[in-house]
């Protein structure tokens, strides 16, 4: 299974594992100059349990997650293939979306192939929604930046 998930600053990647997980099974791909921190599993869960602050905030992160996970779930699972490329970018929009004079814009690379796959549809879906948005005015998209008007 293929999942995309986007890493912003100050996030712990992975969530899930953490507490008993054994065995990583995730892929990470920096799409832009990141400099990343690699913890080992023990030293991370002798932080979990030694340092109350950390602790929740790494809870209200997960909260966070799953509370997202779950909207964008219920959101597309009953809708069109346009319908959930919309939804999708709504839900880009409202996470990850900074506002920049009139317009906010995602400040990472979205990709067709991934815009497709968060969506559960093809790379052709995905590229006549951005059209139809750009031609409704309501969206940019260039260089693979997402900015909504």
């Amino acid at each position: 299974m293929t999942s995309v998930s986007y890493i912003v600053p100050q996030m712990v990647f992975p969530l899930r594992g953490i507490l008993q997980g054994r065995k990583y099974c995730y892929n990470a791909v920096a799409m832009c100059t990141s400099e990343v921190y690699i913890l080992p599993i023990k030293e991370m869960r002798k932080i979990i349990v030694h340092h109350y602050a950390f602790t929740m905030a790494f809870m209200r992160r997960m909260e966070h997650h799953l509370h997202r996970s779950e909207k964008l779930l219920e959101k597309t699972t009953c809708s069109s293939a346009a319908q959930r490329v919309r939804q999708v970018l709504d839900y880009l929009n409202e996470d990850y979306a900074q506002t920049h004079g009139t317009v906010k814009k995602v400040p990472f690379k979205i990709f067709l192939k991934d815009l497709a796959v968060l969506s559960a549809t093809t790379s052709e879906t995905a590229g006549s929604v951005i059209k139809a948005m750009k031609e409704e005015k309501k969206v940019l998209y260039n260089n693979k930046i997402i900015s909504f008007i």
